[in-house]
């Protein structure tokens, strides 16, 4: 797992929406010459939590796949998605992730809808982890 991955799975862990799942990846960083601690959470098994600073490795794609299902619940909207868009981004030219979905909200009758969540990212898990923080009382003031 490079670093940039490690500090997207702490950004993960440190949000209040965060829950491990069975599948997922994680690995304990410890100090040389120890080596890291891999692991992956167990099936079948209700609150499990792994070793304390274990964060998920994003880059295993079962574990990306656990994150986009939290993300899911999280907004409430089964269909929300992630793709890579056709524009480069300002910073690195490289193409924007982007993660679209549809809420709803307070206001009116009806509510709000809104399509896109995030945009903008290097990564896939980087959007989806900006997400996994999303609130709609975040959207009430729009």
């Amino acid at each position: 797992m490079n670093e940039d991955t490690y500090f997207i799975g702490l950004d993960a862990v440190n949000s209040p929406n965060w829950k491990w799942m069975p599948g997922m990846l994680y690995v304990v960083n410890r100090p040389a010459p120890l080596e890291p601690v891999v692991g992956r959470v167990p099936d079948q098994v209700r609150g499990w939590a792994p070793y304390p600073g274990a964060v998920p490795n994003f880059d295993d794609p079962a574990t990306l796949g656990c994150l986009l299902a939290l993300v899911r619940q999280v907004v409430g909207d089964p269909g929300l998605h992630v793709r890579l868009t056709n524009t480069a981004r300002k910073s690195d030219g490289l193409r924007a992730w982007e993660v679209q979905g549809r809420i709803r909200t307070p206001q009116g009758p009806v509510g709000h809808t809104r399509t896109f969540l995030a945009w903008g990212y290097a990564t896939e898990a980087a959007a989806l982890v900006d997400t996994l923080s999303f609130s709609t009382e975040d959207e009430t003031s729009l």
